[in-house]
Formats: C-alpha cells, structure tokens, sequence
C-alpha cells in the first residue's frame, strides 16, 4: 500500500513519537480486527500519515500462514525507509478457533491460530494493537458472506456457523483479546467501535495516532473508506472468479480497478458482477444475539466500552 517516496516528510514526525514506540522493522503497531469491521479503511486512512506505513499487501499473514518463510520474508512486506512505524493490518490475527476446535476441511488449516499472541511477542515484545469491534450479529453474518462470495462456503447460514465455529469465535472478541492478555498488558490495545469509525473516520484515526504516540495528520478519508456494504457476486461475477487462477490474483485485479479506474467505470463493474445479500433473518438474528450476550457483557466489563448499541 506504501509508498516509500512518499514517506520522505514523516522522518521528523516519527521522531517525536512518545517513548517506546519504534519505528521500522520488526513492526510495533498491528490493526488485528476484527474481520468484516472496518479494517481495510482504517489501513487506508492509517498509511496516508506520513509516518506511518502499511505492509504491501496490507494483511501479511505472517504470524499465521507465512511463519515458517521467516523475518527475512515478513521484512520484504514493508518499505525500505525505517523511519516510519510500520503497520501490520492482518484480521487474522484476532481469530483464533476454539478450544478444541480442528478445523474444517474447507478452510486453510494455517489460517486461524491460538498462538499468534505467543509468536508477536517472541518478535515484537513492545507490540500496540488497535482492534475495531462491529457488532458480532453483522460481523458474523458478514463473515459468512464474505466466505461464500470466495466460493469456499456452500451450506446455509445456520448450518455453516453450527458445523464451523470460526464464525462464532471470531466475533467473541473478549475470548480472543484474553488470548492476546496472557502476552500483552491491556493498556497496549485501543479498542474502537465500527459504528464511531464509520460515523467519524477522521476522528478514529486521529484516536489511533496518539495511540500509537504519533502527531496528528491531515488524513481526509475521501472516497477511500468503505462503508462496509457485503457482497455476493452475480451470476457474471460468478463466471469472472471461475476464470481467475487464484484468490491473490483476483485481489490484485481489483485494487487495480480501483486505482486506475473512475469512479463511474467501477460502479458499472459492480453492479454487473455483484449483488447484495439478503438480508439477515429476524429468526437468526434473535439466534445470534442470545449467542452473543454473555460475550458482550464480558468485553464490557473487560475493556470498559458500552456496548449498549449492540442489543
């Protein structure tokens, strides 16, 4: 995502960050979630700062699927100039399976971890965390969208979350910030609300770099935030992904898109390659939200938000 040319004028300003806080490699800062929050806009939003610059691509996975490749590999994910904080943006990091859990055989089975906590602190011991939070009802339903759009999820909606408790554990975000607890104090987390993100930006952002003890920026959102709308793709959407080779391709493609693309030109492509889900059952909504309300009142009384918009 990072530009090094353009980080040329963030030099002084990470150097007046607050003690502790260190630029370059191995990477302090890490956007660890949650999935279908909010993240990829926040990483935008983040790598305008001038000192601040997001790994290309923006979800390394490194301490889940590309550990083994080493350091050596992970530094190659960020630019050149150490004198910026670097930023590993990886949802990932915060979905961790459940106890017991042995994973589906639809799933990658390096992708989700329970020691991802354990192999940040092994690398970056001084490590900060910014985690968004969306209501877990929408964040689960998103996630499951989000999988069947990437052709790896064929069953029905309860089905998949009974058979698949990714989907569950994922939104738990109090049973995988506990994960995270055993490695890190809890004053090295800023916990944001999707729903204040994606009402004020800007403001968000701005709350991320004093937490990450950095100056404030001009950081305009523009069109580059995503408010979150989930997808599935159409019956010629379904064709385009077929003719791809693999999913990192199809990425490549659309960021592509979006950068060399007007506005008017990627519309179009998304109203015939796309379109939206359906919308959330009443039945399944009451389902989720009597699953999710022990969590709730356990990150309330973890973190100190107020979740209350939630119920």
């Amino acid at each position: 995502m990072s530009n090094v040319s353009d980080r040329a004028t963030g030099e002084g300003a990470a150097r007046d960050m607050a003690p502790g806080v260190r630029t370059g490699f191995p990477p302090q800062a890490f956007l660890i979630g949650a999935q279908k929050a909010g993240t990829t806009s926040l990483a935008y939003l983040l790598d305008r700062h001038p000192a601040i610059a997001v790994s290309d691509p923006k979800e390394t996975y490194f301490f889940t699927q590309h550990w083994k490749r080493g350091l050596d590999w992970y530094r190659r994910q960020f630019p050149e100039n150490d004198d910026v904080v670097f930023l590993d943006a990886t949802p990932g990091y915060s979905m961790a399976p459940p106890e017991g859990f042995t994973g589906d055989p639809t799933l990658p089975t390096n992708i989700f971890r329970t020691d991802v906590p354990k192999r940040i602190h092994s690398v970056s011991p001084d490590a900060r965390f910014i985690y968004l939070l969306r209501n877990p009802v929408g964040r689960t339903y998103s996630a499951y969208w989000h999988q069947v759009r990437a052709g790896v999820e064929k069953r029905p909606f309860r089905e998949a979350i009974a058979v698949n408790p990714y989907y569950l554990s994922a939104s738990d975000y109090e049973w995988q910030i506990r994960k995270y607890l055993e490695y890190f104090p809890i004053d090295r987390f800023l916990f944001l609300l999707f729903e204040d993100f994606v009402r004020d930006p800007e403001a968000a952002s701005r709350r991320c770099c004093d937490f990450l003890g950095l100056p404030e920026a001009a950081l305009d959102a523009g069109d580059g935030v995503q408010r979150n709308v989930t997808y599935t793709y159409s019956g010629v959407g379904k064709l385009v992904t077929t003719l791809v080779p693999h999913q990192g391709l199809l990425e490549g493609l659309t960021r592509a898109v979006r950068t060399l693309l007007p506005e008017s030109c990627q519309d179009l492509i998304r109203r015939v390659m796309t379109r939206k889900v359906p919308k959330i059952s009443d039945e399944d909504r009451a389902f989720l939200a009597a699953h999710f309300e022990d969590s709730m009142d356990r990150l309330e009384r973890l973190t100190g938000l107020s979740v209350v918009a939630w119920r």
